[in-house]
């Protein structure tokens, strides 16, 4: 599937505030993509996939990512976390998606993931900065995706951990050695 098939088949799953949010993440995904060198193509497809299973409720999301064989069961705690890897997921077994660099970044939206390749941290960031978006800090956090891509996404990361951890939640490990590789990232850089 294009992104204008992808955009579809959006319309006919999702509600229409989430549609828009998807929207919105697609069209940032593909800007942050041409200012920092990722296909602006493919983060516009994860764009449009990454939310496709947000709102499927989460025993038929379960029983789906069982039949579909994932197998973190740390997932299987929250919708909240399932559904981008169920997407990604669906995404190549129903929706003709074979890019493995999307499907990595569209599994990995929520979380992170231990190689944070640029695509992955495009649509990761996307998700939480398009203009649909409203919380203490995003403004800071749009201006900083526009001078470093790996700055914005370490802060997003420490954004996300922090939110959880005041709300009297455990960030899930995944996202701790997204943040550890970002750091990494950015160490690397500058030398």
């Amino acid at each position: 599937m294009n992104a204008n098939e992808l955009a579809c088949l959006a319309r006919q799953r999702l509600s229409e505030k989430r549609f828009k949010h998807v929207e919105g993440v697609a069209k940032t995904a593909q800007a942050l993509a041409l200012q920092y060198g990722a296909d602006p193509e493919k983060a516009c497809i994860a764009g449009w996939l990454h939310d496709l299973e947000r709102e499927t409720p989460h025993s038929q999301a379960a029983a789906a990512a069982r039949a579909a064989g994932i197998e973190d069961e740390s997932l299987y705690k929250n919708a909240m976390l399932l559904h981008g890897p169920l997407a990604s997921c669906r995404a190549r077994a129903e929706w003709g998606i074979e890019d493995e660099e999307v499907l990595q970044a569209v599994y990995a939206h929520t979380l992170g993931d231990d190689t944070m390749a640029l695509l992955t941290c495009v649509l990761y960031l996307a998700d939480g900065i398009e203009p649909g978006r409203s919380y203490p800090g995003v403004e800071q956090l749009r201006k900083t995706a526009q001078e470093d891509l790996y700055l914005a996404v370490e802060q997003a990361l420490l954004g996300s951990m922090e939110h959880l951890q005041n709300s009297g939640k455990t960030p899930h490990p995944q996202s701790a050695r997204a943040l550890e590789r970002i750091r990494a990232i950015r160490k690397e850089a500058k030398q």
